[in-house]
């Protein structure tokens, strides 16, 4: 998955294991695109730089055994 507005992009890549790694709080310029298989050690953005913001830019970073599950998600990731 790449796209939303979290603030920010977020990237979803799906690893072998079955586990997903969730990237938030990415530049709208991603570098990688839905579908596209990627490398361990790939760039898949860059961190959104948060003017005006309480919390210093920084990446959102989560382990996940889903991709999108309706009761906590609905429609959207």
């Amino acid at each position: 998955y790449a796209g939303a507005n979290y603030p920010g992009r977020v990237v979803i890549v799906r690893n072998d294991d079955g586990l997903y790694a969730m990237y938030g709080h990415l530049d709208p310029a991603l570098l990688v695109a839905v579908g596209a298989r990627v490398e361990r050690g790939q760039p898949l953005g860059a961190v959104l730089a948060q003017r005006n913001a309480r919390a210093p830019s920084h990446l959102h970073f989560e382990l996940r055994s889903f991709l999108t599950a309706r009761e906590v998600n609905g429609e959207a990731p």
